[in-house]
C-alpha cells in the first residue's frame, strides 16, 4: 500500500509539473503579448486614450505578477518530493539502527542494576556482564553517531 501511495504521489508530481509549464508558458506568452500592447499604447495621439490603456494594462501586468507569484512554489514540486523522500529514508535508515541500539542499552540496564544490587559482594561475573552489556551499547551507539555525523 505504501508504494502505491508514492506511485500516486509520482504521478501527482509529473501532472503537477505538466501543469506548471504550460501555465508557465502561458505567462510567458501572455507577458510578451502585454508588452506589446504596452508599446502600441504609447503610440496613442489621445492623452486620455492613452491613459486609460496605460492603467488597463498595468492591471493586467499585476494581475500577471500575481499568477507568476502563485506558480513559483509549484516549480519546485518535484525536487521537493525529493527531498522528502530522501529524508524519508534517512528516518528509516536511522529507526532501524537505533533499534538494536536501544535493546543493547536495555540490556546495560538490566546489567546495572544487578551489579548496584549486588552491591560491595558483587561477583566478578557479574561485574564483566555489566562492563560488557555497556561496552556492547556504546560501540552499537557509536556506529550510529559516526552514521550521522
Amino acid at each position: 500500500a505504501a508504494g502505491d501511495n508514492v506511485d500516486e504521489i509520482r504521478e501527482a508530481v509529473n501532472e503537477t509539473e505538466g501543469v506548471v509549464k504550460a501555465a508557465q508558458t502561458a505567462i510567458g506568452d501572455a507577458r510578451v503579448f502585454l508588452n506589446a500592447k504596452q508599446g502600441m499604447a504609447r503610440r496613442f495621439e489621445s492623452d486620455a486614450i492613452r491613459s486609460r490603456a496605460q492603467q488597463d494594462l498595468a492591471k493586467l501586468q499585476v494581475q500577471l505578477h500575481e499568477a507568476q507569484t502563485k506558480l513559483n512554489p509549484l516549480r519546485m514540486v518535484r525536487q521537493d518530493f525529493n527531498q522528502r523522500q530522501a529524508v524519508q529514508q534517512l528516518v528509516s535508515e536511522v529507526v532501524a539502527m537505533l533499534t538494536p541500539v536501544e535493546i543493547e542499552c536495555d540490556r546495560a540496564e538490566e546489567a546495572s542494576a544487578a551489579l548496584l544490587q549486588a552491591g560491595e559482594g558483587a561477583s566478578k561475573e557479574v561485574v564483566e556482564r555489566a562492563e560488557a552489556a555497556v561496552g556492547k551499547a556504546c560501540v552499537q551507539l557509536a556506529n550510529v553517531l559516526r552514521y550521522l555525523a
